[in-house]
């Protein structure tokens, strides 16, 4: 964990920095008059592959010239289209004499408004001539140019002054030669970092990921340990609580079944002791009143064969009923007292 935050911290640190590329141009008219070379192609060449070859780092651009006077081009950019195509055309602006100051001044200024710390290249095309010597040595005393954080990228073209070279041995005896014969280019790639920024930046994201990876792996193993043990403790305690109830559910099925079983053996006992006989008998039934061919009641009008009598008579043979053959008769009593009357047929 103490290896996560201290790591953490040198990235927040080192992403703080920038890479800066800052072109410092000599466009005094001096450098044009050589009839042999045209310096202005190879000066727009040579920054634009520069920057082309530097694609994949994270560098910021800036772009100055001077003469009489200083101008600044562009200030810092890491936008490489844009910075690409300025510089591959590249807008001289020409003017004498040399003062190497008034551009100094001018880097001076963009690294003012910026104030932050940034390892700084600073490619300087010269022919070497300067006026105003103490006030060029007056700027080198301040930012960048006192840091120990600048490199100085010394770049002598050739003029019709060719030993002319007191502002680069006040910078630095060790200087590359730009001609239309020779280009510096791959050397100076050789020769320095440019992708410092880049490089520490992949290294702890490197550093970083296999270190959360490792991190994340032994925390995510040990969390998933101790849920799946815990889970299953869980779930053994859950079988037997279950087995536990299943148990109890035997049980009472078992206490059920043997209830209904015994009601339906005592309820099929009962019925074989109590049981009765549907057979038809043949022996009389006593207290029976005795029936002819018809139904009768006693003690209520009724029709007996369609004639209305109001109690029963017997005749002298003892017949129950008697006999009405008047079919007009039949018909009327039917008619009369069908809907009031009990009828006998």
């Amino acid at each position: 964990m103490k290896t996560l935050i201290f790591l953490l911290f040198g990235a927040f640190i080192n992403l703080g920095l920038t890479t800066d590329v800052v072109f410092l141009i000599d466009s005094s008219k001096s450098i044009f008059m050589d009839t042999q070379c045209d310096y202005n192609s190879v000066i727009q060449n040579f920054t634009s592959e520069l920057v082309y070859e530097l694609n994949d780092c994270d560098i910021n651009y800036a772009a100055v010239q001077y003469n009489i006077r200083g101008h600044t081009d562009y200030e810092l950019s890491n936008n490489n289209s844009y910075v690409y195509n300025k510089m591959k055309n590249y807008e001289f602006k020409l003017g004498a004499p040399t003062l190497i100051d008034k551009g100094l001044n001018k880097v001076i200024d963009i690294y003012n408004l910026h104030n932050r710390s940034a390892k700084i290249f600073l490619i300087l095309i010269t022919d070497g001539e300067t006026l105003n010597r103490d006030e060029f040595h007056k700027s080198l005393e301040k930012y960048p140019f006192n840091s120990d954080d600048l490199n100085n990228i010394l770049i002598k073209i050739g003029t019709h002054i060719p030993d002319n070279n007191f502002v680069l041995d006040d910078l630095g005896n060790n200087y590359n030669h730009l001609t239309c014969n020779y280009n510096p280019l791959e050397s100076i790639l050789n020769s320095y970092d440019f992708c410092l920024t880049s490089t520490l930046t992949s290294t702890l994201t490197s550093t970083l990921t296999s270190t959360l990876t490792s991190t994340l792996t032994s925390t995510l193993t040990s969390t998933l340990t101790s849920t799946l043990t815990s889970t299953l403790i869980n779930y053994t305690t859950n079988i037997y609580e279950h087995e536990e109830i299943d148990t109890e559910y035997k049980i009472m099925i078992i206490i059920i079944s043997s209830i209904i079983i015994l009601f339906s053996l005592f309820a099929l006992m009962y019925l074989f002791c109590n049981k009765t006989s549907n057979a038809i008998n043949n022996y009389p039934i006593e207290n029976i009143e005795p029936l002819n061919d018809f139904y009768h009641y006693n003690n209520q009008p009724r029709v007996i064969h369609n004639q209305l009598y109001e109690e029963i008579h017997h005749n002298d043979n003892n017949d129950e009923y008697i006999e009405v053959n008047d079919i007009n008769q039949r018909s009327f009593n039917y008619f009369n007292n069908n809907q009031k009357m009990t009828t006998d047929f």
